[in-house]
């Protein structure tokens, strides 16, 4: 009954990420840190100095000569009313 009671503690119990450190694991991580070189210098960071322009488009080039023709449509007033809200539209209001 022990075994049970402990067995099911152990598994739906509290749990922890604590673990014993064993030694063979602590040296795995170390082999890294021993075989860097702290007296190295750190590389420079380059620093960009200009900026990349977004390339055109063929359809961009083509399109950008042609002229460009406003048009506007005006509804009369009393179509310019919301069915469901009895409110006047104006302009851009969908």
């Amino acid at each position: 009954m022990e075994q049970l009671r402990l067995s099911k503690k152990r598994q739906f119990g509290v749990s922890s990420e604590r673990t014993e450190a064993l030694p063979e694991q602590l040296r795995l991580f170390n082999e890294a840190e021993v075989a860097a070189r702290p007296e190295a210098p750190e590389p420079d960071l380059e620093t960009i100095t200009y900026q990349r322009h977004k390339t055109r488009t063929r359809r961009e080039m083509n399109l950008e000569d042609l002229p460009v023709e406003v048009v506007e449509h005006r509804l009369p007033e009393e179509e310019r009313i919301c069915q469901s809200s009895r409110r006047s539209f104006t302009r851009n209001e969908h």
